[in-house]
């Protein structure tokens, strides 16, 4: 049987190479290797070393067919209809290999309908059937990624995609399976006075009851190895689903690296949404995980 498959020919190897291969001028390399983006055809004739899985081919001696991006971006969206596009558009011009995925967690502000006007095939477009929270939007934006990396973006502008190659930079020269982009790290992060407070005081327990030395624990800009996000066990609903994601990093041992990044906060009359509320579940967040087993 023959498929198909558009492939680049970008490639990451972390075995043995034997020469032939599946194009003129490739190698055939016998461990798992990767294969990145889109571009030209190729055909792979499948045998008994093939392993179907329900979601479609997986592998065909032992390549993994199925991690085709470098980087995904996961966009929880709610009730943001004056900037989504924009966003989509910055991300989709920053000159890296990614798949996005946007998730609607049930806006009401005529979001959804924006985005299915817009709909092509840049992006994913995943539905809530109600409004969960950013936490839940992120776990099933998770539940969708191909890539070997995921990161968080917000749509409400506040946050750069510029930055991802700074973010990715630090994966390639500190071998690094997590990079935080750090607000704070700059001499002026642009932020209300409350904000910056808010996540000076969060960041500081973290580093007291975890041991770490961050500067923004808060940060949207998580960039995260997709294996470990599987390992996490995500619950959270909310916003509380930053300090989750940090505190369990965390506990298992993960050095969390951080780079400096640009930041142009909103404040609530111009639709910020986290409030201080949220200040209060994630100290508990922070507290509860610390003491948990």
């Amino acid at each position: 049987m023959l498929v198909d498959l558009k492939l680049s020919v970008r490639v990451t190897q972390t075995g043995a190479e034997k020469k032939g291969g599946l194009w003129p001028g490739s190698k055939q390399i016998w461990s798992p290797y990767r294969i990145y983006a889109s571009l030209g055809t190729v055909a792979l004739e499948l045998d008994n070393d093939q392993e179907m899985l329900s979601n479609g081919l997986r592998f065909v001696r032992g390549y993994d067919l199925t991690t085709t991006m470098r980087l995904s971006v996961i966009i929880p969206v709610y009730n943001e209809r004056a900037t989504i596009i924009q966003l989509l558009d910055r991300v989709a011009a920053i000159n890296i290999e990614k798949e996005i995925i946007v998730v609607d967690d049930c806006s009401t502000d005529g979001t959804r309908a924006v985005l299915k006007e817009h709909h092509d095939a840049t992006f994913t477009l995943l539905l809530h059937d109600y409004n969960q929270g950013k936490g839940a939007a992120l776990r099933t934006g998770f539940g969708h990624a191909t890539g070997e990396f995921v990161i968080i973006q917000d749509a409400d502008l506040e946050y750069d995609p510029s930055d991802f190659p700074k973010l990715l930079a630090i994966v390639e020269s500190e071998n690094a399976a997590v990079v935080y982009g750090s607000r704070l790290a700059t001499s002026q992060p642009t932020m209300t006075l409350r904000h910056f407070v808010g996540n000076r005081l969060l960041t500081g327990l973290t580093n007291l009851l975890y041991g770490s030395q961050l500067t923004d624990m808060e940060t949207c800009y998580k960039l995260l190895d997709r294996r470990l996000v599987k390992n996490l066990d995500l619950v959270s609903n909310s916003f509380n689903v930053e300090p989750e994601i940090t505190a369990k990093l965390l506990k298992q041992g993960v050095t969390i690296h951080e780079v400096p990044i640009s930041y142009c906060g909103r404040s609530f009359a111009e639709g910020k949404k986290i409030s201080w509320k949220d200040f209060i579940s994630a100290v508990w967040t922070l507290v509860s995980l610390r003491v948990s087993a």
